[in-house]
């Protein structure tokens, strides 16, 4: 039962650092989410920011951020807009996203169906493109990253039975 999570985890040496340190201990001492991610593949263009980086970022600059979701908030503001909220964190700073529907574009719908018709939920890591706008980041691409760590064997029996119903 060990080799089988070994196995599956073993390419994932960091973010099994990261996500192990976070449930057992309640943060990570060694690695943010930057760290874990800095040089692999989602790191397209090399452009990644640690929310640190994205907080000293200009008004309306462009940043892209990795980080869990700690917080999901669905509302309608008093215009009658949709929107999300989203409360993130790296390891060790935290940041708001906004997610809106307006006239011209709907955050909410293009999330879904970038990622399969799931919107994030807490503890799930995600990539959000967007613009800092205050203390948060406007976004106008959010996508949720599906490498998993499992710390027991049930974890691993279930995404696997998951993963069979998806094909069907």
């Amino acid at each position: 039962k060990f080799k089988e999570i070994y196995e599956q985890n073993k390419d994932y040496v960091k973010l099994c650092d990261f996500v192990m340190s976070r449930k057992l201990i309640g943060y990570s001492p060694r690695y943010t989410l930057y760290d874990v991610y800095e040089d692999s593949e989602d790191n397209e263009g090399g452009d990644l920011k640690s929310i640190q980086d994205c907080q000293e970022a200009y008004e309306k600059e462009n940043v892209r951020v990795v980080a869990v979701v700690t917080k999901v908030y669905q509302s309608t503001s008093k215009k009658g807009n949709k929107y999300m909220k989203l409360e993130l964190e790296d390891g060790k700073h935290s940041i708001t996203c906004m997610a809106f529907v307006t006239g011209r574009q709907d955050m909410i719908t293009e999330t879904k169906n970038r990622n399969k018709g799931h919107l994030p939920v807490e503890e799930d890591i995600v990539v959000i493109t967007g613009q800092k706008v205050g203390d948060a980041i406007f976004a106008n691409s959010i996508k949720i990253l599906n490498q998993q760590v499992f710390l027991k064997h049930m974890e691993l029996k279930r995404a696997r039975e998951a993963e069979e119903k998806e094909v069907m």
